[in-house]
């Protein structure tokens, strides 16, 4: 699919082809979704119907855990105009080092990789937060997604049906970048 979509949007997508029931469930928002010409009423659409396809699962994720929230989060143009219209609060030093770092491929320290909407352990933009950040939900204690853990598991919830939402979106909004180049432009 597109670059910095996280590998959960691929299978989704690939699982499309050969599963008719997802198959169907993204023609249908394909369709839904490009019926709303408006950009942010659209974006907001998508938003609740993966939310909603997500109330049901058993995630262990609470607030406060964010160890999801290192590594690089890609998204569409139309999500980062919504975020920025939300006037969100960022460190401009750690974006300043990750646009370096994304853009010659130089080594950062872990805490440095951090979105740079988080600050002591919250989402700055939560209600504006990319699809991809929505997606992310395990089923195992929190804390084993921390990267320092070398010995516990991390057991991923599946997903896949909010999954295809984003898919549907994304196919739609093909223009996808990284946080950090997204707010430069």
């Amino acid at each position: 699919m597109y670059r910095f979509l996280p590998q959960i949007i691929h299978n989704a997508q690939v699982e499309c082809r050969t599963n008719d029931e997802l198959k169907k469930r993204l023609v249908f928002y394909l369709k839904s979704i490009s019926m709303i010409s408006d950009p942010e009423k659209r974006l907001e659409f998508v938003r609740e119907e993966i939310d909603k396809t997500l109330e049901s699962i058993d995630s262990s994720c609470e607030k406060g855990c964010h160890f999801c929230c290192y590594h690089p989060i890609g998204l569409a143009k139309s999500e980062m105009r919504s975020i920025k219209e939300f006037s969100p609060r960022f460190s401009q030093a750690r974006l300043e080092q990750q646009i370096d770092f994304y853009a010659n491929n130089i080594a950062i320290e872990y805490e440095q990789k951090k979105c740079v909407f988080l600050d002591n352990g919250q989402c700055g933009v939560y209600a504006k937060r990319p699809l991809v950040c929505r997606l992310a939900h395990v089923k195992s204690d929190p804390a084993n997604c921390q990267l320092s853990n070398q010995s516990q598991n991390i057991e991923q919830l599946s997903v896949q049906t909010a999954a295809v939402i984003a898919v549907a979106f994304y196919q739609l909004n093909p223009e996808v970048e990284l946080i950090p180049i997204s707010l430069t432009q």
